[in-house]
């Protein structure tokens, strides 16, 4: 007589061979990941390398979710011979400051006019006789992507004031990035992804170029205190706002006043007393009445020309440290002791010009 035996352990289910997950899962999961491993990921398979190459809603996903954690940069493009070829830094904003390098091989192009969502503008400038020629490339540093030529122009000048002088950002009610091209008596805009440059109104005053104008020459023109004014373009409305400068700037500078944006918040930067630099921060946007003497501190020990430009590029999350651009390379301020410490370029270097930059997979078109 047989015995029969009865297992009480419980069936193993059944594994099945392949597991498909639907396609805004995957999206999900994969936007939550950085930009280095994406791109290694982009050989698992066909959709994969569509969605992280190529999709935008993707690509805007992934920017959202990541800038909060995103290691913001500073950018330091520095142009060393003739042939403006751009060997770039990315020094990572952190406790510690990490120095990185990367280079783009573009020759062609020969000025950085700003960086927006990870989306570098680079501008090519030839001047011949009294004509200017002009063309955009944009760089996506983090996919390694260069665009090819775009938005070329043609400007005949008279004389230094007919000179175009160019900006870049980003129309945040669209999603689309512009490039302004303005001059004493135009301004174009022109969207990535069009064809050709738009004319628009141009500026209610007559702007002066500050890097055209030099120590002699700023104290020549004779301007009081009265006649300065910043102008703001919205780039979704394309139209101009204008605002005042701060009460307690009562004294023309020697060097021309500049504005920039420190902790999201409008800047108004000048100097005082011949050698003390001051920052005023707008701390509600296009509220005259918010502007507020943010710091102040002496440039007497920093070495460099009486015609030196300081322009605020970074201030630390702790708000010890500052991080300004010259014409001699970049200064350090210690907020905490009070001390200011200049990072010079070695000798070969032509020119050089800061962008704030995070990682991104925005389009190069």
């Amino acid at each position: 007589m047989s015995n029969i035996i009865q297992s009480n352990s419980p069936r193993k289910a059944k594994v099945p061979s392949s597991l498909i997950l639907p396609d805004d899962l995957i999206a999900e999961v994969l936007s939550l990941l950085d930009i280095k491993f994406l791109m290694q990921l982009k050989c698992v398979c066909k959709s994969w390398n569509s969605l992280i190459s190529s999709d935008p809603t993707f690509a805007k996903m992934h920017l959202i979710k990541s800038s909060p954690q995103n290691p913001k940069h500073l950018t330091m493009f520095s142009c060393k011979n003739k042939d403006y070829s751009f060997p770039s830094q990315f020094i990572t904003i952190s406790k510690d400051f990490v120095l990185n390098h990367y280079q783009v091989k573009n020759e062609d192009c020969n000025l950085v006019l700003g960086s927006s969502n990870g989306l570098i503008c680079m501008l090519s400038q030839h001047i011949y006789h009294n004509v200017q020629n002009f063309h955009l490339r944009f760089w996506n540093p983090a996919t390694r992507s260069v665009s090819k030529i775009v938005g070329c122009f043609t400007n005949t000048f008279m004389d230094r004031y007919d000179y175009f002088r160019f900006s870049f950002g980003c129309d945040n009610t669209t999603g689309k990035y512009k490039v302004v091209a303005f001059s004493s008596v135009e301004v174009r805009v022109f969207t990535l992804g069009d064809k050709f440059w738009r004319i628009i109104q141009r500026f209610p005053l007559l702007s002066i170029r500050s890097n055209n104008v030099g120590y002699n020459e700023w104290k020549d023109l004779n301007v009081t205190v009265e006649q300065f004014v910043i102008i703001s373009l919205d780039l979704g409305t394309e139209t101009y706002t204008q605002l005042l400068p701060p009460r307690g700037f009562n004294e023309v500078p020697h060097v021309m006043p500049v504005v920039s944006v420190l902790m999201h918040c409008l800047c108004f930067c000048h100097y005082s007393n011949g050698m003390d630099f001051v920052i005023w921060q707008m701390t509600k946007f296009r509220a005259e009445e918010s502007w507020t003497k943010f710091l102040k501190f002496s440039c007497q020990n920093v070495r460099g020309r009486v015609d030196d430009h300081l322009l605020p590029l970074y201030l630390s999350e702790n708000g010890d440290t500052l991080i300004l651009l010259s014409d001699q390379g970049h200064v350090h301020y210690n907020r905490k002791d009070d001390k200011v410490e200049q990072r010079e370029i070695s000798d070969d270097i032509k020119r050089i010009v800061a962008k704030d930059y995070i990682e991104s997979l925005v389009s190069t078109c």
